[in-house]
């Protein structure tokens, strides 16, 4: 972007000294209004020059040097009042601390100024004009990028010695003072794409996961070598801010399976309804929502889309996290600001979380978020599969049954669907030796079982549906998500899909847990967890539990 709006500039020049008559002209810097806090080099040696006539400026110029008939540049004084207006913009953003902004009206800006013929005005004083706005313009956007490069390559620890009196032991731990964390987010938000403000929301928000919740903050910058490569990559396809991957932290704990109180799932936490509407599909098999990859191509054309709507990231935010029917109705009530707009608790700490997440993240050894192993970014093979157990593919593919089940996160079972070829995900490097394994597998059946969904009646209980329906109870609990075992409502929906692969065995005198195991060759742990047994101990005689057949 650098190189085209400096060939444009060479342009306008140019195409002065073809049609403008020159006064005398000296070098000299212009005047340019940038933050102060952003640093530029004072010895000139790295700062462009601009032809700029002397004792000249765009605002002294006098009427005998206005056009007469000032109509016939109508249309070029009203561009040049819009560039104006889109400099100012972006020494406001930039104050905010929104570099994304900030660069997106520069860059307008020049898209602007490029529609411009300048050759051929006739009037010196509106070509000057355009030349002294532009070389600010142009000046400003090289003093931004120079900055943010600047601050790319510096050592954050380094600015705790530069902008804090804290020691930084203290500082990492949260014991500094409103002032200083001021400088060291206005330092950071120069490495974001995102807005980024300082209030008393953040401040709060970054003292609470230096402290509180500082497990939480470890166990996301964890996880967050696994899934931020993939979100970053699929954003960038986007055209997303790349910092708003952060947002899954917010949601989710990026926690593939994570599922609330509200029904929403997955690791940008889709409904059912908004996950149908971005082709996200649920069924008795998979819910789509827990895939990863899936989940964030719906996530980021639901952003896209609530962004057109807005135009503004923070309403954005607030539109995802709240849904955007709440938003509009305070928007036609006349609140447009997030920050004075009413709103649920959550919603309020939403984007404050958020901020404080991505400023932690730009430079986790300032707040004391040092040496945390990262997991490997997501990576493996793909093979087709027909209907199998995923105990039996993990064999195939000489991996752990729970990697298989991370693997495949939106698999609701552990088996993949019946009646179709499904795409399922095994760790990178164990294609080939899975299809050498499963090609001798003998074909295996899938029983249809004879009722699906079941309505609960008065004096029904779990496990009395479990038996039924020759369903563990934990798998029960589980494909409907039930969170109080205790409590069933009459008329309640239930899923009790069964798939002939589970069998009720009924316990013998002497039996134990371990020989029965041994005996249908499952391991004595599982038949605990499927059955929801609190000790090894307490089976009895006529007992019936389920046992799950391996192949």
């Amino acid at each position: 972007p650098i190189t085209v709006l400096v060939m444009i500039l060479f342009f306008f020049f140019f195409c002065i000294s073809q049609s403008v008559k020159k006064p005398e002209y000296e070098f000299r810097k212009p005047e340019v209004a940038v933050s102060s806090e952003i640093s530029t080099p004072t010895d000139g040696s790295e700062d462009s020059f601009f032809l700029i006539p002397e004792n000249e400026s765009p605002d002294n110029f006098t009427a005998s040097e206005i056009p007469a008939d000032a109509s016939v540049y109508s249309e070029e004084e009203a561009v040049l009042s819009t560039i104006l207006n889109l400099y100012e913009d972006a020494k406001s953003a930039l104050d905010r601390g929104d570099n994304s902004l900030a660069e997106t009206c520069i860059d307008k800006a020049a898209i602007l100024s490029s529609d411009i013929n300048i050759s051929s005005i006739s009037d010196e004083s509106l070509v000057l004009r355009y030349v002294n706005t532009l070389a600010t313009v142009f000046q400003s956007y090289g003093n931004i990028i120079k900055a943010v490069d600047q601050i790319n390559r510096e050592d954050p620890l380094k600015w705790l010695d530069q902008l804090s009196e804290t020691k930084p032991e203290d500082f990492k731990n949260g014991k500094w003072k409103d002032d200083e964390l001021r400088k060291i987010v206005r330092k950071i938000s120069l490495r974001c794409d995102m807005p980024m403000e300082f209030n008393d929301s953040v401040k709060k928000s970054i003292y609470f996961f230096q402290t509180v919740g500082k497990k939480t903050m470890e166990t996301w910058i964890r996880r967050s070598g696994r899934y931020l490569p993939v979100i970053r990559e699929i954003f960038k396809e986007q055209g997303l801010p790349l910092d708003l991957a952060y947002l899954a932290m917010i949601e989710s704990g990026l926690n593939a399976k994570a599922y609330s109180r509200k029904h929403c799932s997955g690791l940008w936490q889709f409904g059912s309804s908004t996950g149908r509407m971005y082709g996200l599909k649920r069924n008795q098999w998979y819910d789509q929502r827990n895939d990863p990859l899936k989940s964030t191509r719906a996530s980021a054309r639901y952003l896209s889309d609530l962004y057109q709507a807005y135009g503004d990231w923070l309403l954005v935010m607030a539109a995802y996290n709240w849904g955007p029917g709440h938003v509009n109705r305070r928007i036609k009530a006349g609140s447009n600001d997030f920050w004075s707009m009413r709103m649920p608790r959550e919603t309020r700490n939403f984007v404050p979380s958020f901020m404080a997440t991505v400023l932690i993240f730009k430079a986790p050894e300032l707040f004391g978020f040092e040496n945390i192993k990262i997991e490997a970014p997501l990576a493996f093979d793909t093979v087709e599969v027909s209907y199998i157990s995923l105990r039996v593919a993990a064999k195939c593919a000489q991996t752990d049954l729970k990697i298989l089940k991370e693997l495949n996160s939106e698999l609701i079972k552990e088996y993949t669907p019946a009646g179709q070829r499904y795409a399922l995900k095994i760790p990178m490097g164990s294609k080939f030796h899975f299809l050498a394994k499963y090609a001798k597998l003998p074909k295996k059946t899938y029983i249809q079982s004879k009722v699906d969904i079941y309505y609960v009646k008065r004096g029904d209980t779990l496990s009395g549906i479990a038996i039924k329906f020759n369903i563990p109870i934990n798998h029960l609990v589980s494909e409907n998500h039930i969170r109080n075992r205790h409590k069933l409502r009459v008329g309640e929906r239930l899923r009790v899909s069964g798939n002939g692969d589970r069998r009720i065995y009924v316990v013998k005198k002497r039996d134990t847990l371990f020989a029965i195991a041994l005996k249908h060759n499952v391991s004595y742990r599982n038949i605990i967890r499927w059955n929801n047994i609190r000790s090894p101990r307490t089976i009895k005689p006529g007992q019936k539990i389920f046992i799950e057949t391996v192949n």
